[in-house]
């Protein structure tokens, strides 16, 4: 198990690594030809589309890969269950988006073009939770690297003729378009195994299993893209795109420890039955995770102003502040992140849950009191700090949670 984890991780990690360069030479390529204000227009609209996306998802990836992991034979009727959910929910979720969209808001185009991304991020997920189930994240490795060599070089080009802003909508949904039907391919060719019988589960079983997993997620998308909104409600398109900048920062630098949970959570889940080990492979990881956050923030918070001025411009500079103080949270949001995840092969949803509601309140009514109690009347800081601080008590909370074994599912001690 050692070897093949350490081969996946180092998969994951490439993987994730190469993302995390593309996926920032995207946001820098946006940020120099359409300025803070298109970046920040670009992200409050994927701020809106993320979360729906976690709804239609609904935590069925995370189950599919601790189940699939235990009994492979589960894989079609999951999918195929699955499907029926995506086409049903989303479509209507994705329907009413449009509708509202074209009523209320002044960039309805790119939220229609952007819409079915409500359906596709969630079906592409349940094929990757498949093969993480299986063990095999090279099929992971090689979709992702995909479609963002084609989203930069289609990028390229349309910032080089140039084009309109909506051409990068139209160009996310049709590259993550083509990453679903390279996951359907890689799925049908190499995992598919015609069922030996009619299965007897139904979607409403699996609705009722996942549903812990679903509030986990739908929490995690709201606390990932409330800070784009907050910022959008209270300041302008411009401090949003100061602030999605430094942001970019901290979800490439997470592309690495993503790619450990990626590789470990099956390994986890397989070791439930051996306490000792599993709390062994915890350990490490979190031993490790804690040292790469404290890099990560130590060199943002030196060279945090020549990084913006390298890559975004002279204009994202002002953004320095805010990078330093995402570094430093970062420490306490992996840590919580691991910790989540063991959390979560020890059966322990419901405690998560209970963690991410508070995260999310405390995200929520940290920034509004600030602010409208004059205490920080700077929207940047003010919500970068309370980001910082919701990271921290949220850890601490955990902290007490793993000594005191609360909402814990009884293990067999072998």
């Amino acid at each position: 198990m050692g070897r093949r984890l350490s081969r996946n991780t180092l998969i994951l990690l490439v993987s994730n690594g190469g993302s995390a360069v593309l996926s920032f030479l995207i946001a820098v390529l946006i940020g120099r030809f359409y300025g803070e204000s298109g970046l920040g227009t670009y992200a409050g609209v994927l701020a809106w589309i993320f979360p729906l996306s976690f709804i239609v998802e609904f935590g069925f990836g995370t189950m599919i890969t601790r189940d699939i992991a235990q009994q492979p034979e589960l894989a079609y009727d999951y999918l195929r269950l699955t499907w029926r959910f995506r086409i049903i929910v989303g479509g209507l979720i994705a329907f009413l988006l449009c509708l509202i969209a074209v009523i209320t808001s002044n960039d309805s185009w790119f939220l229609i073009i952007s819409s079915p991304m409500i359906i596709i991020l969630p079906a592409y997920s349940a094929y990757t939770a498949v093969f993480r189930a299986y063990q095999r994240m090279l099929p992971i490795a090689v979709l992702n690297l995909g479609m963002l060599i084609s989203q930069v070089i289609l990028l390229i080009i349309a910032v080089g003729l140039p084009t309109q802003l909506i051409w990068l909508f139209i160009i996310n949904t049709l590259t993550s378009l083509g990453q679903l039907i390279g996951a359907i391919w890689v799925y049908q060719a190499y995992f598919y195994e015609k069922p030996k019988s009619q299965s007897e589960l139904q979607l409403r079983t699996l609705i009722s299993q996942s549903r812990s997993f679903a509030i986990a997620g739908i929490l995690s998308a709201v606390q990932a893209r409330f800070s784009i909104l907050w910022l959008e409600s209270v300041s302008t398109a411009v401090i949003v795109g100061l602030f999605v900048a430094s942001l970019r920062f901290i979800d490439g630098v997470r592309m690495i420890p993503n790619a450990l949970f990626g590789a470990v959570y099956p390994a986890l889940a397989s070791l439930v039955e051996t306490p000792r080990k599993l709390r062994k492979l915890f350990q490490q990881m979190m031993l490790g995770l804690g040292a790469y956050g404290l890099i990560v923030a130590l060199v943002l918070w030196i060279l945090g102003d020549e990084i913006l001025l390298l890559t975004f411009g002279d204009s994202f500079v002002e953004a320095q502040s805010a990078l330093t103080i995402l570094g430093l949270m970062l420490i306490p949001f992996v840590l919580r992140s691991g910790w989540s995840l063991y959390w979560y092969a020890l059966g322990r949803e419901k405690a998560v849950n209970i963690i991410l509601v508070i995260n999310l309140i405390l995200l929520i009514s940290l920034p509004t009191i600030s602010w409208l109690t004059g205490i920080n009347s700077n929207p940047l800081a003010n919500i970068t700090y309370a980001m910082l601080y919701t990271e921290l008590i949220t850890l601490a909370l955990m902290a007490v949670g793993e000594m005191t074994q609360w909402q814990n599912r009884h293990i067999s001690s072998t």
